[in-house]
């Protein structure tokens, strides 16, 4: 049939011009209005040529007499639409979408050059309006049809060192990969040549667009520019040769560009294509170049994966009574096998467990729906997927998918087969299990603050707080849509402290609380439920806490209840609306009497919107927690609560399934902070230091742990000497008190033993958290760190200084010095050094120096030398430490000192 096609298009094209009297096709006839000239064309080498070529179009003018037109006449051709090409008055000229020629003898050519674009391009030829006293303009058109054919335009030309390339072992997407580097075999080195429409190179730089697609099979990436180094060696940024891309532009100089094609490891075909605009006629022009990545292997089934897209309830549930069972099916190259025309290339087969009554439906390579346990259909883009239809059975249901190797058809029989498995579970899609799942309980209080937390309207002090439950049913499934869930909250009579536990900070609370497994009684014998925090009664709420991971013993996960208290019978005793569980998971009724964890109360200053209905794919109910900014710091005891059947132990009786979580009431945690006074620390002695923590709104938070950790070794040359406790706790802790009210807590602190040399260097750092745990740092979400400082306050002069005997041979006189700080304490380790000047008018006086002890103190000797009865001067004293601390000792003759105090340092 092509070897048909083009012979017709020249008998059709040589029709149309007989028919005419030689004009172009698309116009009625070649020949204008009778009084005017007519104008015939005739195309060459054909009025059908391929994509980025051309053909001359010539153009004959006679006047009406029959003799041809004048020489010099213009010409003009308009092409439509314009973005078919570029008609020009010579070949090798620039063009545009209009050109203008004259007339010699009667003729002209014009030259017509496509684009990439297939279709009809309609050239119009008119002359002069006026030409021989005729008031119209005389024209005509031609049509040229333009096929698919040459995928690059000559204007833009791509060559390449290799156009198939081996499949790349290496992953591209880690850096540094082996195969990534000029000459590569997993590289094509393409040029790209930009050239104006006589021929010539562009000059200049010029930039060019460039994409590849389907960039799964190959990139591209562009020279290294020299100016933009890579700064980092582990990652390609700065290095255009090792970044790659799948579409950008590339920079092309004196009409020269170069593209690096990298293959990866997906066999297949690329298609790079460059575009640019022509600098003489504005046109936008492409070229394209293929590249085939080669294959390892066939397009062979080898490899098949099955999944589920989820679960699947059992008819009548009122959730999703059908699951999607997907199978991706892979070659040897690992990519998706072809799809099969008009066969099937997958089995589905539901394979087990015996006595489920699931179905399979899908359509086959006819289009035909088909259902049964075993479905037959084919891939798209290498994935084949049926749906499982449940019925009444609850359980997994197992579906094995096959291919066959041999030939990639399943419907002539399985030769050589291929298969995955993948469940689908059939459920019930009732409440079984519920869990509070936002917020998290031990991150809030861990930090004292949220990201959750939402302030409604901004600067109300009005806080929201999310809470999300999800609930799932007995196969873990999650619970049909619009299941209702409950929430509420308790939140008084409390008092919080630094307990460990935060159901302590309830009045009404313990920790041996016995249900009555199926009836409606609750006791405590440690109970005091009409007398703590003002007694409990009607209305008011008992959570049972029943499980482990909530401090509860093992085992009592079913008891776990949130149930409105009827009676108030005694101090230890009372009644509830709703019967407590029968706790009956093992199959028989489990009684462990007073073992578990309760709190009684009310809200008083949380609120908490109810109900809240599960989503429509995950089975979490979302509402949200609402209370004053003034509360954040308290305790809240949140639930949620539905009810489901439990079909396994206790066939048609419905459970109540609750989830408790406690937790601080948190503040926001964007723009938290923390303070501490006083900032610096007066090294080496006893400090007051309070500690305050606000939010982000700069609110308090309250009853909060605050954690410390000293640091001594902040790069001085005492090399982390030094020692420092909070609250009698040495190192690092938590301060004894939680924050207060207005969000501080004052804390004793204590160091010894710093040197100078770490003054400022050495610091104590305070973080929030975790409330009530024991860890002594917990991610803390705010902070803040205070330097230690040791200053030093004076030298002092012993007592007394030593006398002797007026003497005229040398006398050395021992000399007792402190170096004392702010607080008068003794400073260690410093060096003393002295000079004396004599004062009278002979005489010598020299001195040594020494290094303060653990009080701070050193001895050094002056010596007087001969007549010492008549000697006099001054010795003065410094350590390089504090250089500005001079203590002075006047030297009398006869053997004699005094002296006292260094001045206070400025």
């Amino acid at each position: 049939m092509k070897a048909f096609y083009r012979p017709l298009l020249l008998l059709l094209a040589t029709f149309a011009l007989a028919s005419c009297g030689g004009g172009g096709g698309g116009s009625s006839s070649a020949f204008s209005p009778p009084g005017s000239d007519s104008i015939s064309i005739s195309a060459s080498p054909s009025a059908s040529i391929g994509t980025n070529s051309f053909t001359a179009l010539t153009v004959v003018v006679k006047k009406n007499d029959g003799s041809a037109e004048d020489d010099g006449t213009t010409v003009t051709a308009t092409l439509s639409p314009a973005n078919m090409g570029t008609v020009t008055a010579s070949q090798g000229t620039s063009g545009g979408s209009s050109a203008t020629n004259t007339l010699s003898g009667g003729k002209t050519t014009f030259y017509y050059n496509s684009t990439n674009l297939a279709g009809n391009a309609s050239i119009s030829f008119s002359l002069p309006a006026g030409l021989h006293g005729n008031p119209n303009s005389a024209s005509t058109s031609f049509n040229v049809t333009v096929v698919p054919g040459n995928t690059q335009d000559p204007r833009l030309q791509l060559s390449a060192t290799a156009t198939t390339l081996p499949l790349n072992p290496f992953n591209t997407s880690a850096y540094p990969f082996p195969g990534n580097y000029p000459g590569s075999p997993y590289v094509s080195e393409v040029t790209v040549t930009f050239r104006h429409s006589n021929g010539e190179l562009v000059n200049g730089t010029t930039k060019v667009n460039v994409s590849i697609d389907p960039v799964t099979v190959a990139g591209f990436s562009t020279l290294d520019d020299p100016t933009t180094p890579q700064t980092d060696p582990t990652k390609p940024d700065g290095n255009e040769f090792l970044t790659i891309f799948g579409n950008g532009f590339i920079d092309v100089t004196g009409g020269n560009g170069v593209i690096f094609v990298h293959s990866f490891n997906v066999p297949g075909t690329a298609v790079l294509t460059v575009t640019a605009i022509d600098p003489d006629s504005g046109q936008t022009i492409s070229s394209q170049l293929t590249i085939t990545v080669a294959g390892a292997s066939s397009a062979l089934p080898s490899s098949i994966t099955a999944f589920s897209e989820g679960p699947a309830y059992v008819t009548g549930s009122g959730g999703p009574q059908s699951a999607i069972v997907n199978a991706t099916v892979t070659d040897g190259n690992n990519a998706n096998v072809p799809d099969p025309t008009g066969v099937d290339n997958v089995e589905f087969t539901i394979v087990g467990p015996a006595g489920n009554d699931a179905r399979l439906s899908g359509i086959n390579a006819a289009g035909v729906p088909v259902t049964g346990t075993t479905v037959d259909t084919q891939t798209h883009n290498g994935v084949a997927s049926i749906t499982v239809l449940s019925g009444s059975v609850e359980g997994p249901v197992q579906i094995r998918a096959t291919a066959d190797r041999a030939d990639n058809n399943v419907d002539n029989g399985i030769q050589d087969g291929v298969s995955s498995t993948a469940t689908v579970t059939i459920s019930n899609g009732k409440l079984f299990s519920l869990t509070i799942i936002a917020p998290d309980a031990d991150a809030v209080n861990a930090s004292g603050v949220s990201a959750n937390v939402v302030e409604n309207p901004a600067g109300s002090g009005n806080y929201q707080l999310t809470v999300s439950a999800i609930g799932v049913d007995n196969r873990d499934n999650p619970v049909v849509p619009d299941t209702q869930i409950g929430f509420g909250g308790v939140d008084s009579p409390q008092i919080p402290n630094a307990s460990g536990n935060l159901i302590s900070w309830f009045s009404i609370s313990g920790n041996d609380g016995d249900p009555q497994e199926g009836g409606t009684l609750f006791t405590s014998a440690s109970g005091h439920f009409t007398t703590a925090g003002g007694g409990a009664g009607p209305g008011d709420t008992l959570l049972v806490i029943g499980k482990s991971n909530e401090g509860a013993p093992a085992g009592n996960d079913d008891l776990e209840s949130a149930v409105k208290i009827t009676s108030i019978n005694s101090a230890t005793s009372l009644n509830v609306v709703t019967p407590f569980n029968l706790n009956d998971r093992t199959g028989a009724v489990v009684d462990n009497h007073g073992v578990l964890p309760y709190i009684i109360g009310r809200s008083e200053f949380t609120s908490i919107n109810s109900p809240g209905y599960t989503d429509s794919t995950t089975g979490v109910a979302v509402t949200s927690l609402n209370y004053p900014s003034s509360a954040v710091g308290k305790a809240v005891a949140i639930w949620a609560q539905g009810t489901g059947t439990d079909t396994t132990t206790s066939p048609g009786r419905t459970d109540v399934v609750t989830d408790v979580k406690i937790l601080v009431l948190p503040g926001m945690s964007e723009g938290a902070f923390m303070t501490a006074s006083p900032d610096p620390i007066q090294g080496n002695t006893k400090v007051s230091e309070t500690v305050c923590y606000y939010d982000g709104n700069g609110r308090p938070i309250a009853n909060f742990d605050i954690n410390f950790a000293f640091d001594f070794a902040g790069g001085g040359t005492g090399g982390g000497v030094g020692s420092g406790s909070v609250d009698n706790t040495q190192g690092s802790g938590k301060l004894e008190n939680l924050t207060n009210s207005s969000g501080c807590a004052v804390a004793q602190l204590l160091t010894a033993s710093i040197p100078p040399s770490e003054s400022g260097l050495a610091n104590v750092t305070f973080s929030a958290g975790p409330t009530n745990i024991g860890g002594s740092n917990g991610g803390a979400t705010a902070f803040v760190t205070v330097p230690i400082v040791v200053s030093a306050a004076q030298i002092q002069l012993g007592s007394t200084c030593p006398t002797v005997a007026a003497s005229k041979t040398p006398t050395t006189l021992p000399i007792s010095l402190s170096l004392l700080d702010a607080n008068g304490s003794g400073i260690s380790g410093q060096s003393i050094t002295g000079t004396c000047t004599v004062t009278s008018a002979s005489g010598t006086i020299t001195t040594t120096g020494g290094t303060t002890d653990a009080n701070g103190r050193t001895t050094v000797f002056v010596t007087v030398g001969a007549n010492a009865d008549t000697v006099k001067g001054v010795c003065q004293y410094s350590s390089a430490s504090y250089p500005t601390l001079v203590a002075s000792v006047a030297i009398n003759g006869g053997g004699s000192c005094q002296g006292g105090f260094s001045p206070q340092p400025p």
